[in-house]
């Protein structure tokens, strides 16, 4: 356990750090936005401070009376037949048409979020230590504030027929998730080539032929060969596979520029002579396979292996960001959106998890649930001895107060007596040892009632 919190010091899931996420750190990364960050909410009702929710013109806290600005100088303050002139002679700026919205797909998943395994541990352990009361929902928000503390399961819906009608298929090396076996193996051969093929670098014999020009990438600027090179075409669509898959091929092989010049082409020539030959990973024999034979060697025989098709996939929230399709990655982000403003499946999730650790929830009234290593037991004052009664009446008669707020009450100005100070502070943890008082995540003290219940 110390090792664990040595390792994770600033980590407000591990301090059970309720402070408002704005107040603590910067916003949270939302792993489902490519490069964004959205706020991680912390707990129940969390107020979103991001500019969208600033006070709007109309909301000024002036009586509705509009400020008067200071009247500037220059062109602005002419008369009104120069200002008309002035304005006259500028040229009119056409009005833009609306954008319209962009339409997201729409996945018939459901999405649920999962705490950790040994995370929930680390929580479950220190909720133990303190042997305080903490409410649920923000609990909840603290998991979802880090990718590290839980994982994300997505389970398409069934049909009418009672079967899926789609199916995910995740790559078994990073979680990584597609729709269609054939961009999961473009993922494979593309991001995980050290890990399928070992490889050797050889030096061949300078390529043989007339060539007048030499063909250069648009995009990125790399030389892809002579048009009239054997290998020109394989070379133009593995560059198209490995760094613009986004765009439609023909649109990329119209980009690449024919250029004639005798250096470009002698860089090509000595760029060539040095390449790689691959063999599958666990193979024997002479590493001689080009890449093309060596990725279609791969997938006859080895990719089925490394991917499985299923209605229902988890996902460590960490590798969110290679979660490959898009629809797939759309539906996360609105998920992860509804999720860290109220952060309920993660909540639901957590009840029997909990409770399957030995820990007890409860509920004060029709309001917040909370969770401790303590069963709250309501107790009779009738046959207590006094210290511990008055302890009890003390706190029925003041609700929320506080250890220090308990000794000033009870000790008066005797509470400099350390000896009086332990006649208040042994009978109240004797209580808090057996339910009978419920501390809180805040330091108040409570007596638990008949209304506190699971």
């Amino acid at each position: 356990m110390e090792s664990d919190q040595s390792n994770h010091k600033n980590d407000v899931l591990l301090e059970l750090n309720f402070v408002p996420t704005w107040a603590r750190r910067p916003p949270g990364v939302n792993p489902y936005l490519q490069g964004g960050t959205a706020q991680a909410s912390g707990g129940q009702g969390g107020r979103d401070f991001s500019p969208r929710h600033a006070p709007r013109r109309s909301e000024r806290p002036s009586g509705g009376r509009r400020e008067q600005r200071p009247r500037r100088e220059g062109p602005a303050s002419r008369a009104p037949q120069e200002r008309r002139d002035f304005t006259a002679s500028a040229p009119s700026r056409p009005s833009r048409p609306p954008r319209e919205a962009r339409p997201e797909a729409d996945l018939p998943a459901d999405i649920y979020f999962i705490p950790e395994k040994k995370r929930l541990g680390a929580v479950v352990r220190l909720i133990r230590d303190t042997g305080r009361a903490y409410p649920l929902m923000d609990l909840a928000g603290l998991f979802l504030a880090n990718p590290e503390n839980y994982l994300i399961k997505m389970e398409f819906r069934k049909e009418s027929s009672g079967e899926p009608k789609n199916r995910f298929y995740q790559c078994s090396l990073c979680k990584a998730v597609y729709l269609d076996t054939d961009r999961l193996q473009n993922h494979l051969l593309q991001d995980h080539e050290d890990e399928l093929f070992d490889t050797e670098e050889v030096e061949l014999e300078a390529p043989n032929g007339h060539f007048v020009c030499v063909g250069r990438c648009g995009q990125s600027g790399v030389l892809v060969g002579p048009p009239n090179h054997h290998e020109f075409e394989e070379t133009v669509r593995a560059l198209h596979r490995a760094r613009f898959s986004h765009m439609p091929y023909e649109d990329y092989r119209a980009r690449i520029e024919m250029v004639h010049d005798a250096e470009l082409i002698e860089q090509w020539k000595a760029s060539v002579r040095k390449q790689k030959r691959y063999r599958l990973k666990g193979e024997d024999g002479e590493i001689k396979l080009t890449r093309t034979q060596a990725q279609q060697q791969f997938i006859q025989s080895k990719a089925d292996g490394y991917f499985s098709g299923t209605t229902r996939v988890m996902i460590p929230a960490g590798s969110a960001r290679t979660v490959g399709d898009q629809a797939v990655t759309q539906t996360m982000r609105r998920a992860w959106n509804r999720e860290s403003k109220h952060p309920f499946t993660l909540a639901i999730a957590l009840r029997p998890a909990f409770k399957h650790m030995g820990l007890h929830l409860f509920k004060v009234g029709e309001g917040m649930t909370f969770v401790t290593s303590v069963k709250p037991h309501p107790v009779s004052t009738a046959h207590m001895i006094d210290s511990i009664r008055e302890v009890i009446e003390y706190l029925q008669a003041h609700p929320g107060c506080m250890r220090q707020q308990l000794v000033e009450g009870l000790c008066g100005e005797a509470q400099s007596n350390p000896e009086h100070v332990a006649n208040v502070l042994n009978p109240l943890r004797w209580l808090a040892e057996r339910g009978h008082v419920i501390e809180f995540f805040n330091g108040t003290l409570s007596v638990p009632s008949s209304g506190s219940k699971a």
